[in-house]
């Protein structure tokens, strides 16, 4: 009788978890992935991210990726910054320390460039699990979801005019090791968009 019920409980489990990837894998929209089965759950990743333009910058573009001030903006998330806007732009340069967006606007114009991008994150959260807390032994209150939001404004340099900035919130899934991996997925499709000219 319990070798039987072994059995079923072991062919519930995998259908489970067959629905589970099936659902995991069908995502609409890449810039926003808010609502669903799995993101309701905490399973997958949520994500929305809002444009307040549409405008489409040439390949050509001269980019400024500043690096903002605050305690929240790290080397890893400034290096996969530069990285992900390389593959669009390739004339590229870096701000290689902290500056306000005033400051980014004299780097830029020194340098000859065409348009400032200014990323600020709004909120950071690192994710906490169920795994951390046992391993700490520490409450189970204290397990955390991981969280990155991040407003990003792209400034042309002569005007100091905004042409385009989005707004970016996330909620870690519990597969996600780390909370900014939320973000890249999105960023690429925005700059698939930003790139199509």
């Amino acid at each position: 009788m319990s070798v039987r019920f072994d059995l079923m409980r072991s062919k519930v489990s995998c259908l489970l978890t067959s629905t589970l990837l099936c659902l995991s894998g069908c995502t609409s929209n890449p810039l926003t992935s808010w609502y669903g089965p799995l993101q309701s759950a905490g399973m997958a990743d949520r994500h929305r991210l809002i444009r307040s333009t549409h405008w489409v910058l040439s390949q050509e573009t001269r980019l400024y990726l500043a690096m903002p001030t605050g305690s929240q903006f790290s080397a890893p998330v400034h290096t996969q910054l530069m990285t992900r806007f390389g593959r669009y732009y390739h004339n590229l340069q870096e701000g290689t320390e902290q500056e306000t967006l005033a400051a980014a606007f004299i780097s830029a114009r020194q340098a000859g460039l065409d348009v400032v991008v200014y990323p600020v994150i709004t909120r950071r959260q690192q994710k906490q699990g169920a795994s951390e807390v046992v391993r700490r032994k520490a409450r189970i209150r204290d397990i955390q979801p991981g969280l990155f939001d991040m407003d990003l404004g792209l400034y042309t340099v002569g005007e100091k005019q905004k042409v385009d900035q989005f707004q970016f919130q996330s909620r870690a899934g519990a597969l996600t090791a780390h909370e900014e991996d939320v973000f890249w997925k999105p960023l690429d499709a925005y700059l698939r968009l930003l790139s199509e000219y």
